[in-house]
Parts: C-alpha cells; sequence; structure tokens
C-alpha cells in the first residue's frame, strides 16, 4: 500500500463519474502505479476498481554551458521513456530559474546525435542537444535548463550552471573568441549559399559595419 496516497473527489452526472488531477502533484512521480476507484452507494458500501498506469519522467543531463560573446553554448541530452521517438522540448532559462521576472527563456530541440545515450539506454541516437542562444543579457549568469514531459509524468529540471557573456566579437563568425581565416571561409560559404549564417555569428559576419554581408567582410 502507498504511505502517503492522494485522494480525489469525483463528480457524477448523468451515471459518469469525472475528476481533475493536476498533473503537478505527480511531477516527482516515476514509475507504474495502481489507480484505485471506489464507488459507494447511499449505505456506505463501496466498490473497487483498480487501473494501473505508468508515470515516465524525462530523463537527461545539463553538461555544457560556454561562453560565445552575446551568446550562449548550452549541450546535453533528454529523453522520455512515454516516447522515445519523440525529441524532447528543452527549455532554456538565461538570468535566473523558470518563473522569475529576470529570466530569458528559450526553446531548443533534444534532436541531435548522442551515440553514448544509446549505448546506455538503447532509447534510439538522436536525443542529445548542442545549441547557441543569442541573449543580450552580459556578465555573470546563471543558466538553468529543463527537459519538457511527454505523456504521464512532469518537466524535470536538468541543472543549472554559470557562464560569464561577453559582447560580440566583430569577425569572430565560428564563436570561438579568435579571428582566423576560418571565419573569412564561413563568410565566403554563406556569400555561395552552401551554408548560412545566423544570430550572433551572422552579425560578426558583417566586419565592415555597413549591415550588408559581402564580399568585402570577407577580405
Amino acid at each position: 500500500a502507498t504511505e502517503n496516497p492522494i485522494w480525489y473527489d469525483m463528480a457524477l452526472e448523468n451515471g459518469v463519474a469525472t475528476a481533475t488531477v493536476p498533473l503537478a502533484d505527480f511531477d516527482e512521480m516515476s514509475g507504474k502505479y495502481t489507480i484505485h476507484i471506489y464507488a459507494y452507494d447511499g449505505y456506505g458500501n463501496k466498490t473497487g476498481y483498480p487501473y494501473e498506469t505508468t508515470f515516465n519522467n524525462p530523463i537527461g543531463a545539463f553538461d555544457i554551458v560556454e561562453n560565445k560573446g552575446g551568446a550562449i553554448f548550452v549541450r546535453g541530452w533528454a529523453f522520455d521513456y512515454d516516447n522515445i521517438d519523440e525529441a524532447l522540448e528543452i527549455h532554456v532559462y538565461v538570468g535566473g530559474p523558470a518563473g522569475s521576472e529576470e529570466a530569458q527563456m528559450h526553446k531548443i530541440k533534444a534532436d541531435t546525435l548522442r551515440e553514448d545515450i544509446e549505448e546506455v539506454y538503447g532509447t534510439g541516437l538522436n536525443h542529445g542537444f548542442d545549441s547557441i542562444i543569442t541573449t543580450d543579457l552580459r556578465g555573470e549568469q546563471p543558466v538553468y535548463v529543463y527537459a519538457i514531459n511527454t505523456g504521464n509524468g512532469g518537466n524535470v529540471f536538468l541543472g543549472s550552471k554559470t557562464v560569464t557573456i561577453t559582447e560580440p566579437l566583430c569577425g569572430d563568425v565560428d564563436l570561438d573568441g579568435e579571428i582566423t581565416v576560418i571565419d573569412a571561409t564561413l563568410i565566403q560559404k554563406h556569400l555561395a549559399k552552401l551554408s548560412e549564417l545566423t544570430g550572433v555569428a551572422l552579425k560578426n559576419a558583417d566586419t565592415t559595419k555597413d549591415e550588408v554581408v559581402s564580399i568585402s567582410d570577407a577580405a
């Protein structure tokens, strides 16, 4: 028997009993549970109807956060046993935890290759996340990462880390903190439509500061 069962009253209308169960009550629950539904007659007698269900919260980890000059790079992994074929949504909060006024929330997907996760859990290859997120916050900032649940269960806090975010470095297209021939090559590939620059990388590619990325910026 469960030490602390959660009870809910059900409403009966036209022979149909319904109850509203807040998902927040089960945020910390994971595994197989039996739900018991009891019907009482006018004399206090009851009949029980057991029903088995499974609550699987997401599993994952927040591995790395790095400064990219006007942006951050986050890396980790997550999946949910309720649907291992689905790429989970990941919420990244920069500046504070979820719910805080100062935090900036960004949505990414856990859909990149992570062979190590497949080897350990057997859930498929593409449950990693590694994304560059543009932000206007500067200085030392906390970063909080959450895996968003699918199916039964609740969202999971994967962890928090601190990063010092610097100003963007003009000309640093690959966001490695240096200006090299690789940056010029990336500008050329962008102009030839072999790849596409976005976010801070695109802004840094405008080395002539004329608001247009051209071959002059690769000189």
